[in-house]
């Protein structure tokens, strides 16, 4: 009995947090509320009160899940990649494969990420929980561009991920068909390319 009531506090903290960044991607940062977040956890709003106090608290606690959970999924891509780092087309192809893929069965979670991103523009404290976030999407840019020959993959690492970026929030606002293929993929081909050629001449 000891050993259930134990987990049990950290089912429904999980629960909290997945459905904060169900209510950000569906409706915005301006809409939580300890009560909109208690209604679609299915839980009391004393339990949201209980594991955060303020809405503060729950907003950091939520970034700093959505960050953990981030950079374990985009270490774990890395890692796929390097399989096709000898190979710069078929890493490139990979690459626009599995965030194409995830964005289009996971729309809400990134539109939730993008607003959280937006909000550390605000608040130096969620900036800094960013961090780690942010240096893991520089590490899956950095693998292919090293392995395909770039001069300065650090630099060229901090472009690549910026037009990801660009190109995903735009698929998010304006949907594409088929958008890995007719325009994540042939796009991060022509700037791989292009900052690859640059170093050599």
């Amino acid at each position: 009995m000891a050993a259930s009531t134990k987990t049990r506090p950290a089912g429904v903290e999980e629960r909290i947090l997945a459905a904060t960044m169900a209510v950000i991607g569906e409706q915005g940062l301006q809409a939580v509320t300890h009560r909109a977040v208690a209604r679609r956890a299915e839980v009391s709003l004393g339990a949201i009160s209980h594991h955060f106090a303020t809405r503060e608290d729950l907003l950091h606690s939520t970034l700093r899940h959505a960050a953990a959970a981030e950079v374990g999924r985009l270490e774990r891509l890395a890692l796929s990649l390097q399989a096709q780092a000898f190979d710069t087309r078929e890493w490139i192809s990979a690459m626009a494969a599995a965030l194409g893929g995830d964005l289009k069965r996971n729309p809400t979670r990134h539109l939730a990420q993008f607003e959280l991103l937006l909000a550390c523009a605000r608040d130096p404290e969620l900036r800094e929980l960013s961090r780690a976030w942010r240096e893991a999407h520089l590490r899956v840019s950095e693998v292919g561009l090293r392995a395909a020959g770039s001069k300065a993959p650090d630099a060229h690492a901090q472009l690549l991920t910026a037009a990801v970026t660009g190109l995903l929030l735009k698929q998010l606002a304006y949907p594409e068909p088929r958008f890995a293929e007719r325009v994540l993929e042939p796009l991060l081909a022509e700037l791989v390319t292009g900052l690859v050629a640059s170093g050599e001449r």
